[in-house]
């Protein structure tokens, strides 16, 4: 390649995310790390090399394009095939090397929307979304031999799912089943084995595509099809018609819209928060005087929760979130939920040392039950030295980071246990959830599972995010939660995107005024019957997922020792 035309790319490398920046979806303080992009240019310089780059960025492109957002969902079909083909490419490149680099540009695309928290909350997931990639997808697609192609791409997408939405805290995003969150006929089959189900069935398609594309084998194409059909029958006659919308517990949903600077002032603008939210919440209880249930979302109330207060003043009491709350039971008349800070004693209230809860009051004003958040964020809700450290050495090294850095307080909250269910009433038994919980399926399969279940309630901030594509990805996370559990999904977020999903995957309403405060009222729906996927099913699938590792592994390492 010339060297001009060369050094012209290396200049729109670094224009054209300038231009990007402007757009929606896009982090404008984000475009930096497409930086990390600039040695990937080296390839540029090989022809034999410029393929595969090109069909890397094709790839990308149709991944970003089938994700909600632009969500050209059909894109899901076919958005693997290039990376299948550029692995076919004779150019000389490290296998590995290639892995990384494209399992880095599929995440650094799905996840650019984390720019909006922090540069480095963009890139460590990206680095190790790349890591999990390379380390599973070529192990078992590149060096087992004698297990058919498609099964072997089938399972090592999905096992590349599974792993990275547990290891190193995990981050269950942007899954192939996602793409087809609005094609419910093909995704009721989550009931049976989940949303790893349904990336399955898209991987081995395909995979089965491609093989009958490139080589003229057309039996795995055949069974894909087969299985294609048999999903599709399953989720016609599975799909139940929607509910009568008049049916069903009234449930009142406030959008605050609060900014996360203003929320995490310490004593400055309660007072407004509080007026805001009551008048929201007046306003939706005028509207909807049918409402059984009121929800605040996520760490809402500004008032902080302290559930032992034989030691706080009277002055103190009125102060906190107790008193509040039955104040405002007196004026709605009805059962809450809210999203607050909460600690076990005083001293833990000093030292910041809390929970991040949902706290059921009573019409009459009592608290009726608390649910404490099990999964914290890393470093932005738990400080993770104190994983490793004592506790004492971790309240040192956090004065040394208040005091070298000028911050003012670092996020250090404690960890919930277990699930409880919080019993607003007939009909209205909910399991809650708090901020990124319910993206996780095991922990939404865990709270679905107890005792009489009526909905899964989800209170979120969505504050950090604001106008980003997280907004509208997180909407499938729903979808499938919904029909995993056959439970009615209520998500209550501060800054959007507040919505309700039925037991069979459709949105009942969309609050969807991204940062604009509102309310949205919706009815809850009976619950369906408990599906395999909560009896089972789902640790049959991971054991067969497993067998199918394990045999492709197997394999490989007899192929190994015939060929010593």
């Amino acid at each position: 390649m010339n060297r001009w035309v060369y050094r012209v790319l290396q200049a729109l490398l670094l224009v054209i995310p300038s231009v990007f920046s402007v757009l929606p979806g896009f982090p404008v303080h984000g475009y930096g790390f497409v930086l990390f992009l600039l040695p990937a240019l080296a390839w540029f310089r090989f022809a034999q090399q410029r393929k595969r780059i090109a069909l890397y960025v094709l790839g990308i492109g149709l991944q970003v394009l089938a994700y909600p957002g632009p969500d050209l969902g059909f894109l899901g079909f076919v958005l693997l095939i290039p990376y299948l083909l550029a692995r076919e490419q004779k150019d000389g490149a490290v296998r590995w090397r290639a892995a990384f680099l494209y399992g880095f540009l599929r995440a650094w695309a799905g996840f650019m929307w984390m720019g909006e928290v922090h540069l480095f909350a963009w890139l460590v997931p990206s680095l190790l979304a790349a890591l999990v990639f390379w380390a599973v997808f070529e192990l078992l697609v590149h060096r087992v031999r004698g297990v058919p192609y498609a099964l072997r791409v089938a399972a090592a997408w999905v096992l590349f799912e599974w792993i990275h939405s547990w290891l190193f805290t995990g981050f269950p995003w942007i899954f192939l089943s996602h793409t087809q969150y609005r094609f419910l006929p093909f995704i009721q089959s989550a009931d049976l084995f989940g949303a790893y189900g349904v990336s399955f069935l898209l991987a081995f398609l395909q995979a089965a595509g491609f093989e009958a594309w490139r080589r003229r084998r057309f039996r795995a194409l055949a069974v894909a099809g087969a299985l294609v059909a048999l999903n599709l029958g399953y989720g016609l006659w599975r799909l139940e018609p929607a509910p009568e919308s008049r049916e069903g517990p009234g449930v009142l949903l406030v959008q605050s819209a609060i900014t996360q600077d203003v929320k995490q002032q310490r004593t400055e603008s309660f007072d407004e928060m509080l007026r805001e939210l009551i008048g929201l919440t007046c306003d939706g209880l005028r509207a909807h005087p049918d409402t059984a249930l009121i929800v605040w979302a996520e760490t809402m109330h500004p008032q902080p929760h302290v559930e032992d207060e034989e030691e706080l003043s009277r002055a103190m009491r009125r102060q906190l979130f107790r008193a509040h709350a039955a104040r405002d039971a007196k004026r709605f008349g009805r059962a809450a939920i809210y999203g607050v800070n909460s600690y076990t004693n005083i001293g833990r209230y000093r030292a910041r040392r809390g929970f991040n809860s949902a706290v059921l009051v009573t019409k009459d004003g009592e608290l009726a039950g608390t649910y404490r958040k099990q999964r914290l964020l890393p470093m932005g809700e738990q400080f993770m030295p104190r994983l490793v450290l004592p506790d004492e050495t971790a309240d040192r090294l956090i004065a040394w980071f208040v005091s070298t850095f000028g911050v003012s307080a670092i996020a250090d909250l404690e960890t919930g246990a277990g699930f409880v269910v919080l019993d607003a009433g007939p009909g209205l038994k909910c399991a809650p959830l708090i901020c990124s919980e319910a993206i996780y399926p095991h922990l939404v399969r865990g709270a679905a599972r107890q005792d009489g279940v009526d909905l899964i309630l989800h209170i979120a901030n969505h504050g950090w995010f604001k106008r980003s594509w997280q907004q509208p990805q997180i909407l499938a996370h729903w979808v499938f939660r919904a029909i995993e559990t056959r439970l009615p999904f209520v998500s209550c977020a501060n800054g959007g995107m507040s919505a309700a999903v039925d037991p069979s995957g459709r949105f009942q309403a969309i609050l969807g005024g991204v940062m604009e405060p509102g309310y949205l009222h919706i009815r809850v729906p009976p619950r369906g019957p408990e599906t395999p996927y909560l009896k089972g099913s789902y640790g049959l699938f991971s054991a067969f997922l497993g067998l199918a590792v394990a045999l492709c592994l197997v394999l490989a390492r007899r192929r190994s020792k015939l060929g010593q």
